[in-house]
């Protein structure tokens, strides 16, 4: 059993430790961690220890650790749910319109914005979808979700000494992982800020990502608009708003599809 080595920066202050950049950007924090120690590291926050653990190894004794040895994981990073009425949301669409992809789940607007970002992979897809496979459109959402997870880390308590995947934990201690930074590991991933959906299909591992479900509704969903739309971004930062424009591929007309001549 090892100690994960401690995290220190410019701002490492008394009692407060990493709490400043931690408020600020915790996802940098724990890529500055990362970078800085690899997979497993420490830092003070406010006076408490926190353990970040990154990886497979970890993320699995983090999620099965009894309720003897971590807390539950905390009440404001809830498993995000994902019950979309596929056949309604696209029922609503015209022949053409805007919409914004934020009033979808995260995971479904991030999969549509990426792989339009992304467009030499579309056509593939939209062929795909064509003769009634999914097989690169669910590429496509695993990598939406691994650019682009639900959340950003998750938390527990530790109730006890205890050991995770061969690293120490101290009572009280804060045990932390994170999506945002473990589904960009180059250990894990090539070239990992780059959205590559055929990664997988290469042999990159699935079993990597921290998943939320939801993913076969997702594709459900995208495989209909693909199937009947073209669309276009009509947003560059995606902080606020997703605002696409769609055109139907073939007009609907009183509930019938227009055949041109």
């Amino acid at each position: 059993m090892r100690t994960a080595p401690m995290l220190r920066g410019p701002l490492n202050l008394p009692f407060l430790g990493q709490a400043y950049d931690f408020w600020r950007d915790p996802v940098g924090l724990l890529h500055r961690g990362q970078r800085t120690h690899g997979e497993r590291f420490r830092f003070v926050l406010a006076g408490k220890q926190v353990t970040v653990g990154l990886g497979p190894e970890f993320h699995r004794a983090f999620f099965a650790a009894g309720g003897d040895l971590l807390s539950p994981v905390s009440p404001e990073v809830v498993t995000p749910h994902i019950d979309i009425d596929v056949q309604a949301y696209v029922r609503r669409w015209g022949n053409q319109g805007e919409v914004d992809l934020f009033d979808l789940p995260a995971l479904a607007a991030w999969a549509g914005i990426l792989l339009h970002q992304h467009p030499r992979y579309l056509s593939a897809i939209v062929a795909e979808i064509d003769v009634g496979d999914t097989f690169a459109l669910e590429r496509a959402v695993l990598e939406a979700e691994r650019l682009r997870p639900p959340v950003d880390l998750l938390k527990r308590t530790a109730l006890r000494d205890c050991e995770l995947a061969g690293t120490q934990v101290d009572a009280g201690s804060t045990v932390i992982v994170s999506p945002a930074v473990a589904h960009r590991l180059p250990s894990l991933f090539s070239d990992p800020d780059r959205y590559d959906p055929d990664r997988f299909a290469a042999g990159e591992p699935v079993e990597a990502l921290i998943r939320f479900g939801g993913g076969p509704r997702v594709v459900e969903l995208w495989a209909r608009i693909l199937r009947d739309f073209e669309i276009d971004l009509l947003e560059r930062d995606f902080r606020k708003s997703a605002r696409i424009r769609y055109r139907r591929r073939t007009p609907v007309f009183n509930g019938h599809h227009m055949v041109k001549a």
